[in-house]
């Protein structure tokens, strides 16, 4: 949502526009709504939103590799090695949401909500 193509031309769109008048901090916020909204990255996060409401809470609700690709398998056409392979990636940018913005933590392969604490 930051780009587009005209005659073979890259050009910024309102939303990329503003986000280079943006502060490094807002950037990564933006950002981080941005890939929430790549469907594979929103089933896995409404996932985890699901399982943490699931659990009424329970601070070890988490979604693994399995499970992404699982998620992947289910939504796409994609099978063999191919979605264990893309649940990588999709940890891989949860890592950097999580560095980023914090709105989850990945250790060992498994995402998690980031939860303040009382």
């Amino acid at each position: 949502g930051l780009i587009k193509t005209e005659n073979h031309h890259y050009l910024l769109t309102d939303l990329g526009e503003r986000y280079i008048e943006m502060r490094p901090d807002k950037r990564n916020e933006l950002l981080a709504k941005q890939m929430l909204q790549v469907p594979i990255m929103n089933e896995v996060f409404h996932e985890l939103v699901d399982k943490y409401m699931k659990g009424l809470g329970h601070k070890d609700s988490s979604i693994n590799r399995k499970e992404i690709s699982s998620i992947i398998e289910k939504n796409s056409e994609l099978s063999g090695s191919t979605p264990k392979r893309r649940a990588s990636t999709v940890i891989s940018w949860f890592q950097w949401i999580s560095k980023s913005v914090g709105i989850v933590t990945v250790k060992n392969g498994e995402i998690r909500l980031r939860l303040k604490e009382n």
